[in-house]
Formats: C-alpha cells, structure tokens, sequence
C-alpha cells in the first residue's frame, strides 16, 4: 500500500467511475483497476461495488475511505512538518460562473499562480446548476458562485458575501427625468445573457408576476460581449456589479436605479461536505477569499 495507490482509491470513491478517476490523475483506465484490485487484494476484502460502467463503495470501502482521508491528510503533515522550505503543489479543480471568470477578480488568480509556480489549476467554466452537479460528483475541489444563498446538505458555503445586480445603459440612451420604475425598464430593448443564467431569471420572475415580459433583441453567454452591445446603445441590460467597474470608469455606460427595485445575490465559495482540501487548495481558498 503506498500514498499513489491511496490517492486512486480515493479519487474513484469520490467520482464513482474508474475512468472519471483516470481522468483527474491522467493515468490510463487500467492503470486505475490495477490499483484498485491490488488493493483490495492486499486488504482482503471487496472496496467498491461494480455496477456496469458505474462503482460504488462497499462496507469495507466506505470504512476505509476514512482511514484514506487520515492517511493522506498525515502524509502530508509529515511532509510538510520536516521540510520547512516546501510549498504546496499539485492540481486545483476550481468552478467558476463566466461572469466572475471575465472580472478583473481573474487578476487574483493569475497572481496567484505566478506566486506558487508549483500549483495547477483546472478551470472549469458553467452555470450554477452545472457547478452544483460538479461539485456533488466530486468533480470539483471547489467553486465559487452568484446566486440566492445555496441550501444544500452535502454542499457546504466556505465564504458569502453580499453583491448587488447593476441595471444600466449606455450614457447615449435617453432616460426621463422622473424617477425610473422596473415596469418602465421593461418598454426598452434588452441585452440579456442566455436563459438560464441567474439574474436573468429572478428578472423574468420578478417581471412576470407583474404580467410583464422582455424579449431580448440579443441573448449572448458573454459578459463582454453584453457591456459591449449596451455601449453600442443596442439596449439596456443586468450584470454583477464586480463586473461592471471598469466600464462605468470609461463613462461609456452609466447606472440605472429603479426606485422601487434592486437586486441582490449571494457570492459564495462552496465545497462539498467531506471532501479533503489539499494544502494547494486550501492556499488557493484562503488567497481568493482574503481578495473577495
């Protein structure tokens, strides 16, 4: 038994798939079973269960699972507690939502990378849902996320904070004096992210239940390519107010204030209940947090 053949053991227990397992440690598939089986040879019992394509863990496998996080989490304390120069190495599984991904808040990440030559991260760019799935498949070490605040058993919110959704326009656009409501937004032509996105969606909630609905004159999945089309003065739009920040310094766009609506969404760093954090992915949490 050494600290590569625990390593893979915890991997397929995590993924549920001796290839998903492959994948993460970029080993061949039967390299994986190899592992596995000699294992469970050297154990003398039976870890996983096989179903198909599909693993899932025994009795024994569940047991020893824990004594594989403790193993692990030892080895390297020892490490690092008898090598006072070493940094922490190894790959990082980061999930990001695109709006966050296209932030200056990417400035944080390629800092960090330039300080810890010796860590690699793997960034995995999707929706909120797809996050979810990820993370609750082991997919992921961790994310980062904008949405209402996740309620999740399994999934558990390492950092939260509070951040507005900024309505706004080209400064081209013409504006009535009075006091702007969210029902007269709702007669301008609209920027929008695709369906699916989420503070799309709590607009087209919000506005539904007042019996009002927007059609877009354009839907793109690019945070860019919608500040970009709103300067243009194709139409108003929403997006995070981290976002945002550059832009409104270029005076090319301005704020929209409904008097009688604002919105506000969670920024949440989550990770998935017992799922072990290496020293490289609790460094990273610690440096994206300290600059949230």
């Amino acid at each position: 038994m050494d600290s590569r053949t625990i390593e893979t053991f915890i991997h397929t227990a995590e993924s549920g798939s001796f290839t998903k397992a492959a994948l993460r440690l970029n080993y061949a598939q039967s390299t994986v079973t190899s592992q596995i089986k000699a294992l469970e040879k050297e154990l003398g019992v039976e870890l996983f269960t096989r179903t198909g394509k599909k693993v899932s863990l025994s009795n024994a496998g569940r047991l020893f699972l824990q004594y594989a996080y403790n193993y692990r989490s030892l080895t390297t304390d020892v490490y690092h507690r008898f090598n006072s120069e070493s940094r922490p190495i190894g790959p990082v599984r980061l999930g990001l939502l695109e709006s966050i991904a296209a932030s200056p808040f990417m400035n944080t990440i390629y800092s960090f990378l330039h300080d810890n030559p010796k860590i690699n991260i793997t960034l995995i760019i999707n929706t909120v849902g797809e996050i979810k799935k990820l993370l609750l498949q082991g997919d992921l070490d961790f994310a980062i996320i904008l949405d209402d605040a996740i309620i999740h058993s399994s999934i558990i919110p390492l950092y939260t904070k509070k951040t507005p959704i900024i309505f706004f326009a080209s400064d081209q656009l013409y504006l009535p004096a009075q006091p702007i409501k969210l029902l007269d937004l709702s007669k301008y032509p609209w920027i929008l992210t695709e369906k699916g996105f989420n503070y799309r969606r709590k607009l087209e909630e919000v506005l539904q239940r007042k019996k009002q609905y927007i059609v877009p004159r354009l839907e793109v999945g690019s945070t860019q390519a919608v500040i970009q089309a709103v300067e243009k003065n194709l139409g108003i739009s929403l997006l995070p107010e981290f976002d945002l920040k550059d832009a409104f310094l270029t005076h090319k766009i301005i704020p929209i204030v409904p008097i009688d609506y604002t919105m506000v969404m969670d920024l949440q760093v989550l990770t998935l209940k017992g799922h072990w954090l290496s020293p490289a992915t609790t460094l990273l949490i610690n440096y994206l947090i300290d600059a949230l």
